[in-house]
């Protein structure tokens, strides 16, 4: 069936929250009896989609697009539907999420009892694999069904998918609906379900599946790789924090007295951080951040901030020090692309070694004058 699949790859800070909510509400204004659906995994991520469309739309949601959780979409629109031809009518009563992680799941692929628990909750971690049992049970109703209602679906956050989550979008794919997936892998940091399916394409190698839907379903991939976010020096340490073959640019142009990446001494932390007020990150709990409240790298995603100031951690140092790439990059790149100004990491002592220049400065912070270390780019 004659569909448009697009697959928008979307760096840190391009907008891509903006361009999702644009696009939908222009196309809900070329339909009068469909609807747009923008699916993303996080809740903090439904919030944003609602808040950006209220923003564009006279401060009220459109009354034809849905915004919704990945989980709910699942349970509401793709499962409860077509139960029957695996439980009883209206037998299911909502999702059960205690079986994610650590569970393993020993019931045949097909059998009600992998799907449903005890208390008539489907389990979160089988529920995409639940929807293609129904689809292919129902000699395709669900699909079907969803023609019917949505014009465009987009998935918000695609590389958090995983597992049979990916079975969905080729299902959705090969129908009418068009398809859009906007996201960017090197922000894989979450994961939908544990489950082996698709494993190898999934997270920061998603940029194989979007390949394969190039080839099996024709997906348009496009790339964006222009920040609107941060300013120079930011993007190059985020480019040097997780070095790929689609490296970021910026077109912020915007500047204040203290701009850039600096290293600062953990005994002129108070004073610096009651002058510029950054959002403080850590990597986890187990990293010290002088009794500050702080914020762990992989709970930023998708938030904007001013200025930060890093509490690093092992890897953090050894790739400061040493130049030490990191095994998993992910969070880092997420937590170096939050700010718009400055980030500052917090030392105990300057390095005598580094993998990167840097001039010696001094800052002011009330009345005291500090001496930091700022990094520079040839």
């Amino acid at each position: 069936m004659s569909s448009m699949n697009l697959i928008k790859i979307e760096c840190a800070g391009s907008g891509k929250t903006w361009s999702i909510c644009h696009t939908a509400l222009s196309i809900v204004s070329s339909y009068v009896d469909k609807r747009v659906a923008i699916i993303s995994y996080t809740n903090r991520g439904v919030q944003a989609v609602q808040s950006e469309i209220k923003k564009q739309n006279n401060g009220i949601m459109h009354s034809r697009i849905t915004v919704e959780s990945l989980y709910s979409f699942l349970l509401r629109e793709l499962i409860k539907p077509y139960q029957s031809y695996i439980f009883g009518i209206n037998e299911i009563i909502s999702l059960d999420f205690s079986r994610m992680y650590g569970f393993i799941n020993k019931h045949r692929i097909g059998q009600k009892a992998r799907y449903m628990t005890s208390g008539r909750n489907i389990t979160a971690n089988e529920a995409a694999e639940l929807v293609v049992q129904l689809n292919t049970r129902s000699n395709g109703q669900v699909i079907k069904r969803l023609e019917k209602i949505y014009a465009t679906v987009f998935f918000d956050e695609v590389q958090d998918l995983s597992g049979y989550d990916l079975e969905i979008i080729r299902l959705i794919a090969a129908s009418s609906i068009d398809l859009v997936c906007v996201g960017d892998p090197k922000q894989a940091t979450f994961k939908t379900n544990n489950g082996q399916k698709n494993k190898n394409i999934s997270g920061s190698s998603m940029e194989l599946f979007f390949k394969d839907l190039e080839k099996s379903h024709s997906a348009q991939i496009s790339y964006n790789t222009v920040s609107r976010r941060f300013n120079e020096v930011i993007c190059r340490f985020a480019n040097d924090v997780y070095p790929s073959s689609n490296e970021m640019s910026t077109s912020m142009t915007s500047i204040t007295p203290h701009d850039g990446v600096f290293l600062i001494l953990k005994s002129d932390i108070p004073d610096y951080y009651n002058h510029y007020s950054p959002q403080v990150l850590r990597y986890d709990k187990k990293t010290d951040t002088l009794g500050l409240s702080s914020m762990n790298f992989g709970e930023c995603k998708g938030l904007t901030f001013d200025r930060i100031l890093i509490f690093p951690n092992k890897p953090f140092l050894e790739y400061i020090q040493k130049g030490k790439a990191f095994g998993s990059p992910e969070k880092y790149y997420i937590a170096v692309t939050r700010p718009r100004f400055s980030i500052a990491i917090a030392v105990d002592k300057f390095p005598l070694k580094s993998k990167f220049q840097f001039n010696d400065i001094t800052i002011s912070v009330g009345s005291r004058h500090i001496s930091c270390k700022k990094i520079t780019f040839n």
